[in-house]
């Protein structure tokens, strides 16, 4: 339990404006889907180093490096270097939409979130524009 708590709360700790940072490129917005509907919600960047798949997850001015990632066709086993906890995911609508669970095993019990990501997006996309301007004191 100590090991989600860290991990949640590494993904969930952003700086100033991460959330209004737009992505592009080979930047993911990914959600673990929590069954009280409070989605973790994070960004990563997938890119490819000497061949092979590497992502780097967001964590305001930090990025974790994930390099153990083994492909089989439209699926993908993602072992987190931390938490030890790991994503089993299949690439959906051309590859441009993942799908799977992140699975963290436990000394009591395994634990089994549902996770999606999509290319680029926002971590937090913005609403309507504002009504009132609250700048200033």
């Amino acid at each position: 339990m100590k090991s989600l708590i860290t991990f949640l709360l590494l993904l969930l700790v952003a700086g100033p404006g991460i959330a209004q940072q737009q992505t592009t490129g080979n930047w993911w917005r990914a959600q673990l889907h929590r069954t009280d509907g409070r989605n973790i919600v994070f960004n990563f960047e997938w890119i490819t180093e000497k061949g092979k798949p590497v992502w780097y997850i967001r964590n305001a001015g930090e990025r974790l490096r994930v390099t153990d990632i083994q492909v089989n066709g439209d699926s993908m086993i993602v072992q987190m270097p931390l938490f030890e906890s790991q994503f089993r995911i299949k690439k959906e609508d051309q590859g441009a939409r993942l799908a799977g669970v992140w699975i963290k095993g436990g000394a009591v019990k395994t634990q089994v979130i549902p996770f999606t990501a999509e290319k680029g997006g926002e971590r937090f996309p913005g609403s309507a524009v504002a009504l009132r301007n609250i700048n200033g004191r």
